[in-house]
């Protein structure tokens, strides 16, 4: 049994709506956030995911065939929420009754402190130790990368130089659609894997609709823990900009996203 709040009790018992009062929607990613730092359930599926990967690459090396085109093997992976744990960044704008804007996370990206993800970071040192090599394609911005550089080095996350670490902008056509840059890597590495926390990581769906989304998925499943594999995050992704909530409302969307929510009252197929 749910024991939470619920998002719309909040709404009530809270009084955020005021006018002297914050967003109440700085609240939103509440238990989203605690469940991704507290739980043992989150670290069970990051240990998971990656677990998978290890066998999996480990049955494909084993095979021991050479690339048609000679390339090395390689994996891309994304940054956030994938081999590191942002989580803090929320806490902080809750801890404050500040809402998301991008001025709070430059100043997180240039400044914070993000942790390593446990699992990722012990089969990445795995897979450099079996010659892969690894390129982490994020949509942090160029300015950011330095200070990523040095998250990663300080953790001890292979390769982690500007060679392998391709941030959004870095050229021209490395937008925040990210399949340019696994194109980039894909032409001189032979791309076995690909990690991260939202679709966007193995497949474009900008202007995609909730059930396009939906159809990918379904359209790409067998890549699904073969060759793909999706960490989890539920305070942030395209998936919630894909809800057209107007954030820009007194309460930042929420009533909105409430209306959404589905109530299903007969069998499914």
């Amino acid at each position: 049994m749910r024991k939470a709040l619920p998002i719309l009790a909040l709404l009530v018992a809270l009084p955020l709506a005021a006018a002297d009062d914050p967003c109440a929607g700085s609240y939103a990613p509440l238990n989203a956030t605690l469940w991704q730092q507290t739980s043992a359930e989150y670290d069970a599926l990051t240990r998971q995911v990656y677990a998978g990967a290890r066998r999996n690459l480990e049955a494909v090396l084993a095979l021991h065939q050479p690339d048609p085109l000679g390339r090395p093997p390689a994996i891309v992976l994304d940054a956030d929420e994938t081999i590191i744990d942002n989580s803090s960044f929320d806490a902080s704008l809750m801890k404050a009754r500040q809402t998301y804007s991008p001025d709070a996370w430059r100043n997180y990206a240039l400044n914070g402190f993000p942790r390593p993800i446990p699992a990722a970071l012990e089969f990445l040192q795995w897979a450099a130790s079996q010659g892969v090599e690894i390129f982490i394609v994020t949509n942090r911005a160029v300015e950011e990368k330095p200070r990523l550089l040095e998250v990663l080095t300080h953790y001890g996350y292979p390769m982690a130089d500007a060679k392998h670490v391709l941030t959004k902008g870095e050229k021209p056509e490395w937008t925040s659609d990210k399949s340019s840059r696994r194109a980039f890597v894909a032409a001189d590495h032979q791309l076995l894997m690909l990690f991260g926390d939202d679709l966007n990581d193995f497949v474009n769906t900008s202007g995609k609709s909730v059930a396009e989304r939906s159809k990918l998925v379904a359209d790409n499943a067998s890549k699904l823990g073969t060759t793909w594999y999706l960490l989890p995050n539920g305070a942030y992704g395209s998936w919630e900009t894909e809800l057209g909530a107007k954030t820009n409302t007194p309460d930042c969307g929420l009533r909105e996203k409430v209306d959404q929510l589905r109530v299903d009252k007969d069998w499914q197929r």
